[in-house]
């Protein structure tokens, strides 16, 4: 009896230990997708921050492009605009003679 008792606490205790051993192993795996999904996580972030900084040096790039091509526009109105007052293209001598001319 004895003998049965112990062969019976044997039986308990590996049944025991497999069944601690099956939740320990499904903790395990849960544990690592959790890892798994962190890890592409943070492979995606790594990823965004490397595109974010490309942009921020186009955005550099392009805010630099803009003010030298203000500078030259600027520049260009300068040299373009008389220093006198603006005139009228019709404005030039005789243009009124032929309207004097025609009234009468």
């Amino acid at each position: 009896m004895a003998f049965a008792g112990f062969l019976l606490q044997i039986g308990l205790t590996i049944g025991a230990i497999a069944f601690s051993h099956g939740q320990l192993n499904q903790r395990v795996r849960s544990v690592e997708e959790e890892q798994r999904s962190q890890k592409n996580l943070a492979t995606s972030v790594t990823r965004l921050e490397t595109e974010m900084e490309g942009v921020i040096r186009e955005i550099k790039g392009l805010r630099a492009d803009l003010k030298q091509a203000r500078a030259e526009w600027r520049n260009e109105l300068r040299e373009r605009t008389p220093t006198g007052p603006r005139r009228s293209p019709y404005d030039f001598a005789g243009a009124r003679d032929w309207i004097i001319e025609d009234e009468q």
